[in-house]
């Protein structure tokens, strides 16, 4: 029985997962800013894995993407979903 390496992996496999060093890096942002938006749920997605916390780099592509904005006075795709969840609640109602 021989023990077998598995093959190399290439340079974009092996950066699958970023740190949150290499994240903030990426975004061009703090590591502070990335532990604020992880508490507040403002910032990409990102996975636990025991005490570490990785971010998958499609993950951070496509959350790059919702970031868009043509001017400083637009919104952007979350005031978009709000106005949507808030027309799904249906009217408000009193007691």
């Amino acid at each position: 029985m021989s023990l077998e390496h598995p093959p190399a992996l290439e340079h974009n496999e092996q950066q699958q997962f970023l740190t949150e060093r290499e994240t903030a890096n990426l975004l061009r942002v703090s590591a502070r800013t990335l532990q604020r938006w992880r508490l507040t749920g403002d910032g990409p997605p990102f996975c636990a894995f025991g005490g570490r916390r990785l971010y998958a780099r499609a993950d951070l592509m496509s959350w790059a993407l919702t970031q868009r904005r043509r001017s400083t006075s637009d919104p952007g795709n979350e005031a978009a979903l709000a106005r949507t969840n808030h027309e799904d609640a249906g009217p408000a109602t009193t007691l």
